[in-house]
């Protein structure tokens, strides 16, 4: 018979409570999805814009020089 302690359990609680926080992280909530359905219709429809990373800095109005000297 295995040998059970209150130490092991509450590290078994513990990994188990991790490992629900991680699924419910990965959840998708009514809202998420209703954002993803509405982003897709617009997309089909056009009305959305795809820029390239360095075309929404300059929409932005961000220089990138300045980010890089943030960065470093």
């Amino acid at each position: 018979m295995t040998n059970i302690t209150l130490e092991k359990l509450a590290k078994d609680i513990e990994l188990l409570k991790k490992r629900i926080e991680y699924l419910e992280s990965q959840i998708l909530t009514k809202q998420d999805i209703m954002e993803i359905e509405d982003f897709l219709r617009r997309k089909e429809r056009g009305e959305l814009e795809l820029l390239s990373f360095d075309e929404a800095l300059k929409e932005l109005g961000i220089d990138e020089s300045e980010i890089r000297k943030e960065i470093f």
